[in-house]
């Protein structure tokens, strides 16, 4: 049996959705407004789409690690899933983009899943970690991509 915990953060960015999609694909930008993130470059052949792999090298604390990243979902401007798996927890973003009369609202969902008993006690611990480090990444977006207008 799977346990899952996620949470849930929405902004509003004054770009149009293409922009901020732009913005976001941009793995160089990955920087300016994910937390940690050191270097972020795609190592899978073709372009960038459901299937692709990104390797993401992070620092947090005095910890640094990289990460395979698989594209579960590439829907431009709308939908972009991605996530990565350490041992038999899955860690995953969704980003949904709709259009706000010029602006775009952006919902991120966080989720932690995992099987076995182990797994299971650490995706509480693990999601509180995702909230710290990342609960505020929409707002790192926002000033990241109205900074660029």
């Amino acid at each position: 049996m799977a346990t899952e915990r996620s949470f849930t953060r929405s902004a509003r960015i004054n770009a149009p959705p293409q922009a901020v999609w732009d913005f976001m694909m941009d793995l160089e930008s990955a920087p300016k407004w994910i937390k940690g993130v050191v270097s972020s470059k795609q190592v899978s052949p073709g372009p960038m789409q459901a299937g692709a792999v990104i390797r993401e090298t992070r620092t947090i604390g005095k910890r640094t690690e990289t990460y395979d990243i698989h594209v579960k979902r590439f829907d431009p401007p709308a939908r972009y899933v991605a996530a990565a798996h350490a041992g038999k927890a899955e860690f995953e973003y969704g980003f949904e983009l709709r259009d706000a009369g010029g602006a775009t609202e952006v919902t991120m969902r966080a989720t932690a899943r995992g099987k076995g008993l182990f797994t299971r006690m650490f995706i509480g611990v693990g999601m509180r970690f995702m909230e710290k480090v990342d609960g505020d990444q929409l707002e790192r977006l926002k000033k990241a991509v109205e900074g660029r207008a």
